[in-house]
């Protein structure tokens, strides 16, 4: 498991706050329970959780079938969380489903759109001729971890969020391996990157 370090000299720091896992019961029991869901809402919309649409994978809906967010189907690479020579505060403390869109507008205005960083980069990607990919909230990527099978292409590190966890610098990320382990980490630490977007 790759870490990231943080102390006084500027390194970086990986602080294990929380877990996210897979839901507890029998695999059938759950399977079963996905599988249903995922019927009913393409009755009621024509799509479904897993579906290649709109420029790449849907990997959540909204209760009623009508929302979604959709996951690029590789990664954009490895970056900063922000500009690295300027950081300021950005007030994208959003965390829920639905936060991640605004908390990348929110960093982007706050550092300007020069420089290679995951928010900016998100906002430039052209991927499957979209140009409304964002960095996924503490929430949003946490769903999109555990889809992470059936979007695929992850590597076995951490992903950045959107949600600056305290307006600081310290930023949620997510480890896209074991139990899916939630985070903080230092916002000039080079991390990966996937975009999604809402529909």
């Amino acid at each position: 498991m790759k870490k990231i370090f943080k102390a006084a000299t500027g390194c970086v720091m990986l602080l294990a706050i929380s877990c996210s896992k897979q839901p507890l019961g029998t695999p059938q029991l759950v399977n079963a329970q996905m599988t249903e869901n995922i019927n009913r809402a393409a009755i009621n919309t024509g799509h479904y959780i897993g579906e290649r649409f709109g420029g790449g994978i849907i990997f959540w809906m909204t209760p009623d079938s009508m929302h979604g967010l959709i996951a690029d189907t590789t990664d954009l690479g490895a970056f900063s969380w922000e500009e690295p020579s300027a950081y300021t505060q950005t007030n994208a403390t959003g965390t829920r489903i639905g936060s991640g869109k605004s908390n990348t507008r929110k960093i982007i205005l706050a550092q300007g759109k020069k420089g290679s960083y995951a928010a900016l980069e998100c906002e430039k990607s052209e991927r499957s001729g979209y140009t409304d990919w964002f960095l996924p909230s503490k929430e949003e990527l946490n769903k999109l971890y555990l889809r992470r099978f059936l979007v695929g292409g992850f590597q076995k590190h951490e992903y950045w969020s959107s949600s600056d966890a305290n307006n600081d610098g310290n930023v949620w990320l997510q480890l896209f391996e074991l139990d899916g382990a939630q985070g903080i980490g230092y916002w000039g630490a080079v991390v990966n990157v996937r975009a999604i977007r809402a529909f």
